[in-house]
């Protein structure tokens, strides 16, 4: 038996364990006890990595729609077939996956702008991170996180807002954990109760839509209390004064008559905040899929920057990533306008770096990020992303992909959007590869192969290298290294990065050129004013307020998870007790309305309505109803459909006032 060290393929904690090897089967893991992250530990999701590898219904050869229905084709056939119906320019979309390696994703880049000439270019996940990754970018000039992960657990104040961290990113949330034991104080902000609100010194529970509200309250409490670093005032802040007068219109005095949360409570929290030594922030996927995201993650730029918790140990900004290459794909370029490493496109220096080294000349105009794509291009190339499900609106995606003329998707199994595809290709598993992926916190790390691929399945870039071959070029890449070096030579941040070093150690944090990685020292910060629009209010006709809880079981639906036997069984529990899906209601609501758990109800909207079941809990508050993301599709009706972010691109659902009826 060989055990083989990789790095877990679920979420952004960058946990490496062993894959245990008979023969050329899987039959297990064992967790790293000296991975700084890991330590010996894995969530249950890392203890069960090997089984959807070797699960039946992996795609394990080439798939030709012909007539309605797949067949089975040589990998000759379908590349040939490929390279003939894939269009050039404009028309074409191609779409990547925070799932991917780093050489897959550079790879599938470099098809899409130096052979196809298209920059309608993406990955799944990116959508609902445009919003809060853009705010960032312009306050901070990052879309990334600033510290190391291990830098948690040391920190004398950890503020978590909008993020259920146990079960989205749990060996990061261990680091919370081992920095509570250790004394530190933790601040809270949340609509709805986590598995650590218990554990905070301060939880303020605003009503949906309002957190930009309190946060802006927050800031200005901060600042009446003196607590904002006065050597920044030296300082040449852009837009400093607006962001002083916008906060203006915040009052403790008027805060709980528009959040919910005491004015007592937002001061002890400012204090708790502004009054450290040590302090981190982290969000994720609640506040990423907010309608003011924008907005949230631009008040915590500044709640870090005013308090001068920046460019030093354990104190920085962390955007939890929930997939474990979803910092990765960005790095790659996968997205419009964007080259490696978050350099433009229009970087005149930086396209001149690339149009040498690949001797063509790249797209002039930022293409369209994936939720534009649909409904515009003739033809999608996606890898390893299931574009339906992902989708804000799963039933308008699917829609508009049944439009398009073709499609070719590379994926592990048969997805809803595989089924609809005119090729499929099988690729290569994570435990069936060579490569790279960086964790949430720009730790790059290795996947090594442990066992072969399954049946005629091939590495996402060796896919892209042969189709790109029949189109044309001559790329002649022999390895995922041989990537990785050309990934190191066109990528300041990358420079120095190769397999041979990262197999000496735990990888290394980008930038890596000076060895300084592990914190980002920041240039060019900006105070940014913060947009308040007003939140929907409830009345007398529909006295309760819906949202979508984008931490509530955020692994439903994936596929890796519904193909792996425990994963299955764990994410399936609560369907069994809730086949109808469900909305949360607090108790006292549910005594007062006579309503029971399990009870189907009718939730009616002025847009429309639907039925559910009603699950008590005292995670919501009093008329407040909160139901999972992934329920969105049967709930959309109700939403009134998908609205705009505050960000091109950002597709969101608003809070909205309700009844509940027993159906």
């Amino acid at each position: 038996m060989a055990n083989v060290l990789t790095t877990c393929p679920f979420c952004g904690s960058g946990c490496n364990l062993y894959l245990k090897v008979e023969g050329d089967t899987l039959t297990g893991v064992l967790p790293s006890t000296s991975h700084p992250v890991s330590r010996g530990r894995l969530c249950i999701r890392g203890w069960h990595a090997h089984e959807f590898v070797s699960h039946p219904d992996r795609l394990s050869y080439p798939l030709v729609r012909k007539n309605g229905s797949f067949e089975r084709t040589s990998w000759d056939s379908a590349l040939s077939l490929i390279a003939q119906r894939l269009p050039r320019g404009g028309d074409v979309g191609v779409v990547g996956s925070a799932r991917a390696s780093n050489e897959d994703n550079f790879a599938l880049m470099k098809l899409a702008r130096a052979v196809l000439g298209t920059d309608n270019l993406d990955f799944s996940a990116r959508p609902q991170r445009i919003a809060d990754l853009a705010a960032l970018k312009t306050a901070l000039g990052v879309t990334c996180a600033t510290n190391s992960a291990p830098e948690i657990a040391d920190a004398d104040v950890i503020t978590i807002v909008s993020a259920a961290l146990v079960p989205e990113i749990t060996m990061i949330s261990s680091l919370v954990y081992e920095a509570l034991n250790r004394g530190a104080k933790l601040a809270l902000i949340s609509p709805v109760a986590t598995q650590l609100s218990d554990l905070a010194e301060v939880f303020l529970q605003p009503r949906p839509g309002t957190e930009p509200a309190l946060l802006c309250a927050l800031l200005k409490s901060i600042i009446d209390q003196g607590l904002m670093d006065s050597s920044l005032l030296d300082r040449n802040w852009d837009a400093y004064d607006q962001f002083v007068t916008g906060l203006s219109h915040f009052s403790l005095d008027n805060i709980e008559a528009r959040t919910g949360v005491s004015p007592d409570a937002v001061a002890r929290a400012a204090r708790l905040c502004g009054g450290a030594r040590k302090s981190t922030v982290l969000y994720s996927s609640g506040l990423a899929h907010h309608p003011a995201a924008a907005s949230m993650a631009t008040a915590l730029a500044n709640l870090v920057a005013i308090t001068n918790h920046l460019g030093q140990p354990s104190m920085g900004i962390y955007p939890v990533a929930r997939q474990n290459n979803f910092q990765g794909a960005l790095d790659m370029g996968l997205a419009p306008g964007l080259l490696t490493g978050g350099r433009s496109l229009a970087d005149a220096d930086a396209r001149a770096g690339f149009e040498q080294a690949w001797r063509c000349s790249l797209p002039q105009a930022a293409g369209k990020p994936l939720p534009d794509m649909l409904g515009s291009v003739k033809a999608l190339y996606v890898m390893g992303a299931d574009v339906i499900s992902g989708a804000a609106d799963p039933a308008d995606a699917r829609t508009r992909i049944e439009a398009l003329d073709f499609m070719v998707v590379q994926e592990l199994f048969m997805t809803p959007t595989a089924e609809l595809a005119d090729v499929v290709l099988p690729a290569a598993a994570y435990a069936e590869k060579d490569g790279t992926a960086t964790c949430t916190d720009r730790r790059v790390q290795l996947l090594r192969k442990a066992v072969d691929a399954a049946g005629e399945a091939r590495p996402d870039w060796q896919i892209i290298q042969d189709l790109a071959q029949r189109m044309g070029a001559s790329w002649g890449y022999g390895d995922a290294a041989a990537i990785m070096a050309e990934i190191a030579s066109l990528t300041p941040a990358y420079s120095g990065i190769a397999h041979r070093t990262l197999d000496a150690g735990w990888g290394t944090y980008w930038p890596s050129g000076n060895g300084a990685g592990e914190r980002l020292q920041l240039k060019g910060l900006s105070l940014q004013p913060v947009d308040c629009r007003p939140a929907i209010e409830a009345d007398a006709e529909r006295p309760f307020v819906l949202m979508l809880d984008a931490t509530a079981e955020r692994w439903a639906g994936d596929a890796t998870i519904l193909h792996s036997d425990m994963l299955r069984r764990e994410s399936q529990i609560t369907a069994a007790d809730f086949p109808a899906g469900y909305v949360e209601m607090h108790p006292d609501d549910a005594q007062e309305s006579q309503l029971r758990q399990g009870f189907r109800v009718k939730l009616a909207s002025a847009h429309g309505e639907a039925q559910v079941q009603l699950k008590l809990s005292p995670r919501v508050l009093p008329r407040t109803l909160a139901a999972p993301y992934h329920l969105r599709e049967k709930l959309c009706g109700v939403f009134g459909g998908v609205a705009d972010g505050q960000v091109e691109g950002h597709k969101v659902y608003q809070p909205v006032a309700v009844s509940v009826t027993v159906a």
